[in-house]
């Protein structure tokens, strides 16, 4: 359990009715009040996570491909306990088929 604060935004692309490209970012930040019982809380943690989507529309079909990173830094106060950095990646292709318009 803790407090903390966050933000996020997401801005979007449209060609012809369809959405072809997209940004996301979103970041929180939590100080841990009540933590495990090992470490009691007071640990803060910064969490992000941001990507690119992108459609190559083909009539009702299209293309895909979706570029996402997530980053992690927690910093402990417990003795014992070393600050964590976790930094992963997902890339993502696919199909669409739109059923809607024209």
């Amino acid at each position: 359990m803790g407090t903390g604060a966050g933000a996020w935004f997401r801005f979007g692309l449209a060609y012809s009715g369809r959405q072809i490209a997209s940004l996301t970012y979103r970041m929180s930040w939590v100080h841990t009040l009540n933590g495990s019982n090992v470490n009691g809380g007071g640990s803060n943690h910064l969490l992000q996570w941001g990507g690119i989507q992108g459609v190559l529309p083909l009539g009702r079909w299209g293309i895909g491909a979706d570029l996402y990173a997530y980053v992690r830094r927690s910093y402990f106060s417990a003795e014992g306990f070393g600050n964590v950095k976790q930094n992963v990646g997902q890339l993502r292709f696919y199909g669409v088929y739109q059923t809607f318009g024209p």
